[in-house]
């Protein structure tokens, strides 16, 4: 099956293999191999609806491969939308936490390891440039490097 209600983006599923092409690069954007709740859930974003059920069932990587076909191919299905905003938000606020923590001198390995996992998803989300990726590494390294 083939979804185009952008020009430039459109996804094709074959099985639980799925592939946006990009016709500005010509060819491959990304790709994926889904769930079958991944497909379920594609199949009720398509028709306007969403399931938090099937949202749930979905591995983090499914659940970035589908926000990216909702934004863009132009699906534009808003409860996605909030629900992975919703998500990222929680992440943010976790790793401002923690990095009020570890400023306050509250260091321990698991903190650092939780930071570290924080980043790497909300870089994975796109929230985070690879700049920013990097001074937050270097900080958590330094600080790893203090550790008793």
């Amino acid at each position: 099956m083939v979804r185009n209600n952008n020009p430039d983006y459109r996804y094709k599923r074959n099985g639980l293999y799925m592939s946006i092409y990009s016709s500005a690069k010509s060819g491959l954007h990304s790709r994926c191999i889904v769930s079958p709740s991944f497909v379920k859930l594609l199949d009720e974003i398509e028709n306007g609806k969403f399931d938090s059920t099937l949202w749930d069932k979905l591995n983090q990587n499914e659940k970035n491969f589908i926000f990216d076909i909702n934004k863009k191919c132009k699906i534009n299905n808003k409860d996605l939308e909030m629900e992975h905003l919703n998500e990222t938000h929680k992440l943010m606020t976790r790793m401002k936490l923690l990095d009020g923590e570890l400023t306050a001198g509250n260091i321990s390995k698991e903190l650092l390891n939780e930071m570290n996992d924080i980043i790497n998803e909300l870089h994975s989300r796109h929230q985070l440039t690879s700049l920013m990726k990097t001074l937050f590494k270097k900080k958590i390294t330094k600080l790893k490097d203090e550790l008793p």
